[in-house]
């Protein structure tokens, strides 16, 4: 009877265990410490020895005292099922029930050096504060960063080490900066060089002529695209003899989620621009970077967020603030895609070119007017018909006299001032081939005339505008402006007349259109400054300058 009587008491004296911390259904965000904590009870005349966490069926760790606390430390994201079992001093033991949690990616703005004050430790980035090491191997190390004292190497592994930080979807605004340190490999084959993506963003480097040419994938939408150049053909020298980056950069996304395009700055410069996304992607979820099978790979200092790290953008557009209100353009505006000069050129395209967004001519504001080309010859009669000059080519003026029995004879020949510009800049000093005032030797669309003109020279291409367009403010309105230099005194086969226009077809000039603001001279040089007396209308704008440069033969 006693050890009948036992046996109900027994089954009835089961421990009791609950889960209390997180509650059902809790949120949390990948890198945050989990605490997890249960009330337990055990069985009669026993006492709680431990209460076990599982993940599934995977235990993730135990507690022997009250409250029964573990902290589950580096989360992945997902939805999972936590289970409590408490075990007591008789060895019963018994199960909570199955209670569900959800662990999402990382808030924006996400700040990253991986630094010890921040809780990194050197060894395996794998399970650090919401990093994943996927394949391969990469490590916190100390002595090499971009910044600080720790930084990330992917180590050359194959396949390559791929790591990734969640981020949370649901917090990224409409337009997000992805923006590190990083060290690349570059490689024959874009695809097996190291790469970074961020929403619909990836770049990669490709290795050519000793240095890692930036690519960008330019996507489809539905997943592939194409790997092109930077707009700017931008790249970072390699460590000689191998295909590694001789150092760190800095490269920076900008997404545009509403218009689903992306831009790249490298080491602070827009390199390019309105890329297409890869997929059709509502935000930044993660962050994913791609190893190399045969060189280390450097990652440190992340930045994901909503502001711009470069500079100030009030209007978010990629676009600094200050090359706006250099040009008058609205700070707090997104005016990217505007194209106020009417030349087609957005204004994108000339932040990146460093080109005046006003400018026509996109920084070649000359039109020239110049003589008969050098293998022709004009002439010239007078009432009777008798010849009285000849232009021969750009060389000289020639001109004739004739005696009373009507003999010509030659006057005069007078050598033109340009011949000598072109034999002082190793052109042929006839005008033919290169030396033709319309030709450009140098590669950079300035014709030799326009070079003759300024007084620059003619086999050294042209870095900047020329001539210089600005805004000039006066009395609450914006006026154009446009300076040049000259040679001092001119050459007397030139003629400088700056001319506007409304319509960039129909150009007029002359004290009532336009005026002088300033002619300095200084060491054989004249700058001179003229200004349009017609103000800019924004939002049209629709004012125009340029510089009629005009040779004409100089005469005895």
């Amino acid at each position: 009877m006693a050890i009948a009587a036992a046996c109900p008491n027994a089954l009835w004296s089961q421990p009791s265990v609950s889960i209390a911390n997180p509650p059902a259904n809790a949120a949390f965000s990948t890198g945050n410490t989990i605490v997890l904590s249960a009330s337990a009870a055990p069985s009669a005349g026993a006492s709680i020895s431990y209460v076990q966490y599982y993940l599934g069926s995977s235990l993730l760790g135990q507690s022997n005292a009250l409250p029964y606390a573990f902290s589950w430390s580096n989360a992945p994201t997902g939805t999972f099922s936590i289970q409590a079992i408490a075990t007591d001093s008789l060895g019963n033991s018994s199960q909570s029930p199955v209670q569900s949690l959800s662990i999402a990616g990382i808030d924006l703005p996400y700040v990253t050096d991986f630094e010890p004050s921040e809780g990194y430790v050197p060894g395996s980035l794998n399970g650090q504060l919401g990093w994943s090491v996927i394949q391969g191997s990469a490590a916190i190390v100390s002595g090499q960063a971009y910044s600080g004292s720790q930084s990330v190497v992917l180590t050359p592994t194959n396949p390559p080490a791929l790591i990734a930080q969640a981020l949370q979807p649901s917090t990224n605004p409409a337009v997000v900066y992805v923006d590190l340190g990083f060290q690349p490999v570059a490689e024959v084959n874009v695809m097996s060089s190291s790469i970074v993506t961020a929403g619909g963003a990836s770049f990669g480097f490709l290795a050519s002529g000793g240095v890692a040419q930036v690519e960008t994938l330019n996507g489809d939408g539905q997943g592939g695209g194409a790997w092109v150049p930077t707009a700017t053909g931008a790249s970072v020298a390699l460590t000689s003899g191998t295909n590694q980056a001789s150092g760190w950069h800095r490269f920076t996304i900008r997404e545009d989620f509403t218009n689903q395009i992306w831009d790249l700055y490298v080491d602070g410069a827009m390199v390019a621009y309105n890329l297409n996304f890869s997929n059709a992607v509502s935000s930044v979820n993660s962050l994913v970077i791609l190893g190399s099978a045969s060189l280390a790979v450097g990652l440190d200092t992340v930045y994901v967020g909503a502001t711009n790290p470069l500079f100030t953008n009030q209007s978010n557009d990629g676009i600094a603030d200050s090359w706006k209100q250099q040009f008058g353009l609205d700070p707090t505006q997104d005016e990217r895609n505007l194209s106020p000069n009417g030349n087609g050129a957005l204004v994108i395209q000339d932040f990146v070119q460093d080109a005046n967004p006003l400018d026509y001519f996109s920084g070649r504001a000359t039109q020239i007017s110049s003589p008969t080309p050098s293998n022709q010859v004009s002439y010239s009669y007078d009432a009777s018909g008798r010849l009285v000059s000849a232009q021969v080519g750009g060389q000289s003026a020639e001109t004739y006299t004739f005696d009373n029995a009507a003999n010509l004879t030659n006057a005069t020949t007078v050598a033109q001032p340009i011949v000598a510009w072109r034999s002082t800049n190793d052109l042929p000093p006839d005008g033919s081939g290169i030396g033709d005032d319309s030709a450009s030797p140098a590669g950079d669309s300035v014709p030799n005339l326009v070079k003759y003109a300024l007084g620059l020279p003619a086999l050294q291409a042209v870095v900047g505008p020329v001539p210089i367009i600005a805004l000039e403010p006066l009395n609450g309105s914006s006026y154009l402006t446009l300076q040049y230099s000259r040679p001092d005194p001119a050459p007397a086969d030139l003629t400088y007349t700056v001319q506007v226009s409304s319509d960039a077809q129909n150009w007029s000039s002359g004290s009532g259109v336009t005026t002088q603001l300033s002619s300095t001279s200084s060491n054989g040089v004249a700058t001179v400054v003229y200004a349009d007396l017609t103000p800019v209308g924004q939002p049209q704008y629709g004012r125009y300058i340029r510089l009629l440069i005009t040779r004409t033969p100089v005469q005895q």
